[in-house]
């Protein structure tokens, strides 16, 4: 009988030295599942990455179809500052600014600092009878609303007041309150104006942040 169970009961403890323990056991589950929760989380965070790339990319599309869109039906792309015609300031002495009502921007001013500048001298009134060197400025704008009101457009005159003959006209116009209020667009015209006159730039909005 014992010779029987000798061999049984050695059997029976090999099987159990090639079996994992309990703990063994454990810890290989534990390490499986951190392999596939990682592996699962890398996937996920591959998934939401594509998901966010493309929502940007439909979103910026939108989003420069829509400023394409408002460019094109403002025009606020439109922008003219030029002159037409030259006046020799150095032939000029005097120079008469005629006020407008509608002046609602300074330009007056803006024009009177300008001349001031240049070496001509701002008379209260025309010459009367008109003098040689006589110079006489007139001026029409036009205000526009881009959260604010702001100096859309504007033209200057520039009158030979012996011959009553337009010397040259300058135009600016620009839409939309990308160029400021005031002083950034009557600064690009009167660098203009200067520029055909071989003077400098303006110094009269240097400080201005308009």
């Amino acid at each position: 009988m014992r010779a029987r169970q000798a061999p049984n009961l050695l059997a029976e403890q090999r099987l159990h030295q090639g079996r994992p323990s309990l703990t063994q056991t454990t810890e290989i589950k534990d390490a499986w599942m951190s392999q596939t929760l990682a592996i699962l989380c890398n996937i996920w965070s591959n998934f939401l990455m594509r998901i966010r790339q493309h929502a940007y990319r439909k979103t910026m599309k939108k989003l420069l179809l829509f400023v394409f869109a408002v460019l094109l039906l403002t025009g606020c792309s439109t922008f003219r500052n030029e002159s037409v015609g030259n006046v020799d300031f150095k032939s000029y002495k005097r120079v008469f600014i005629e006020p407008n009502p509608s002046d609602e921007f300074g330009i007056y001013q803006g024009i009177f600092w300008e001349m001031k500048d240049i070496g001509l001298t701002p008379v209260a009134e025309p010459s009367n009878p008109a003098k040689p060197g006589d110079l006489k400025i007139s001026f029409i704008s036009e205000g526009g609303w881009d959260l604010t009101r702001y100096l859309q457009s504007f033209q200057i005159n520039f009158i030979d007041v012996i011959n009553n003959q337009v010397m040259m006209t300058h135009s600016f116009y620009a839409k939309l309150a990308f160029l400021g209020v005031r002083d950034r667009r009557l600064e690009a015209a009167f660098d203009e104006i200067r520029s055909k006159n071989g003077l400098p730039p303006t110094k009269q909005f240097s400080n201005s942040a308009k």
